[in-house]
């Protein structure tokens, strides 16, 4: 048996081409045959399928064209059973959801005011639900700007330069690592720095 959209050859018993995914009818000795685009069956006297209105001997696109989505027909309910694009676009937006729930969660945690060492030299961070970064120390304060993409911390310098630092959650932040940040309880690891949360009011 051949495959009618795009030739392989085929056994006899396979209901799906396994080279492009087309459905596979046997041919019938009726001359009757099926719509590769809505399933339904067709009479050797159409030239078009009275459903989809396709003609009759029209090739199904199939996965990778830019023609259209390849479809996985259901022959006798003529419905489609799975769509190759909408299965992609459904899981994307599954992951979408899970990383904006991680960054969710840390952004909560991450809210209030960090300090350095006590003392003089003390530094706060103070990270704010607007978005806003305000750095405090012996010399006067700057404000920055910050989001979380995933678990991804940037902070903006909003100055002349408009320069981004990126920092990547994980443990390795923990000895001090450039380009990482870390959360331990109380504790941030912010590249080089160790803060500790604080509950005194905000600067």
């Amino acid at each position: 048996m051949i495959c009618q959209n795009c030739g392989a050859q085929l056994e006899e018993k396979m209901r799906f081409c396994t080279m492009c995914g087309a459905q596979v009818t046997a041919p019938a000795t009726d001359g009757t045959s099926f719509c590769k685009y809505c399933g339904e069956k067709l009479e050797a006297r159409f030239a078009f399928c009275p459903i989809c209105g396709q003609p009759k001997g029209a090739v199904q696109p199939i996965a990778g064209s830019n023609v259209g989505s390849f479809r996985t027909i259901n022959p006798k309910t003529g419905k489609k059973i799975a769509t190759i694009s909408g299965i992609v676009v459904g899981i994307a937006a599954i992951v979408l959801v899970i990383v904006l729930l991680a960054g969710g969660g840390l952004k909560s945690k991450l809210i209030g005011q960090w300090s350095t060492e006590q003392g003089l030299d003390s530094t706060i961070y103070s990270f704010k639900e607007s978005g806003d970064l305000r750095i405090v120390n012996f010399d006067g304060g700057t404000t920055y700007s910050y989001r979380l993409e995933g678990n991804t911390l940037i902070i903006v310098d909003n100055g002349y330069y408009n320069s981004e630092t990126k920092y990547e959650y994980s443990e390795l932040a923990k000895n001090r690592k450039e380009g990482y940040w870390y959360i331990d309880g109380d504790t941030l690891y912010l590249g080089s720095k160790k803060l500790y949360k604080q509950t005194t009011k905000e600067q």
